[in-house]
């Protein structure tokens, strides 16, 4: 079954990490990811009563978590910073892998829109978030098809984390049969320096998800923060935030 069949929902992803150059840190930790069409956004939390559009839901999806944090519909907002791009994606489906709030708190480093033409990925859009700035940036990308796996490479923009610089560029590459994804640095020869792999969508766990993996979020934000910790242990070079 392709990506787009895989029916709106909650979904606990297994999210690797392993960073190789100059020195390997490697890790995993669960998530829990919300796939959507952002043009019926509720649809994805419809089987479960607690959930909502409101924080003091335990589980909640907010557009204004997202993109220009506003009240406006995410498929247009997406639109138009496609057509900035002179990539016309009005008349593609369009999904949305992200995290949603649990009891109260997101923290979500990436953001993932697919479109498609037919049932295959054609772009896709990329908000990404630094830490521990709290800066957003968004990277929009035509797909370019390998088999059944679809892939962009593109100039790094955003100073997303403090031990590594900005003259590298992501590969992005979207397995439309496992569902999966997954994002590689590379340095000026090409090399993998990071890499970041988003476990498949195979099966929605709905309200599983939400007790089995409560602090999905919280997990997040602490994972990130003490693999920085352990980068510093390891005498891995800060690198200062070219704005600061």
């Amino acid at each position: 079954m392709s990506l787009l069949d895989a029916r709106p929902g909650l979904y606990i992803n297994e999210v690797w990490h392993r960073r190789n150059q100059p020195a390997s840190n490697e890790f995993k930790y669960k998530t829990t990811s919300i796939w959507l069409d952002p043009d019926k956004p509720d649809d994805a939390l419809s089987n479960i009563g607690f959930a909502g559009k409101n924080k003091r839901n335990p589980i909640c999806f907010r557009r204004q978590d997202h993109l220009a944090r506003t009240n406006q519909g995410l498929r247009s907002q997406a639109d138009a910073l496609m057509a900035d791009l002179h990539m016309d994606t009005r008349n593609m489906k369009l999904r949305l892998l992200t995290q949603p709030r649990l009891w109260g708190w997101l923290f979500n480093p990436i953001s993932i829109y697919v479109f498609f033409d037919g049932a295959e990925p054609a772009a896709s859009l990329l908000e990404v978030t630094n830490t521990p700035w709290k800066q957003s940036h968004c990277y929009g990308v035509s797909l370019n098809k390998n088999d059944d796996v679809f892939e962009a490479t593109f100039p790094k923009q955003l100073h997303v984390s403090p031990f590594l610089g900005m003259n590298y560029t992501y590969h992005l590459t979207i397995d439309n049969q496992t569902r999966a994804f997954q994002i590689d640095v590379l340095n000026e020869s090409g090399e993998a320096v990071l890499n970041t792999a988003i476990g498949g969508l195979k099966s929605s766990q709905q309200v599983k998800s939400i007790f089995a993996n409560a602090a999905s979020t919280h997990k997040t934000s602490a994972a990130i923060h003490w693999q920085a910790l352990k980068l510093a242990s390891k005498r891995v070079k800060f690198v200062k935030h070219p704005s600061k």
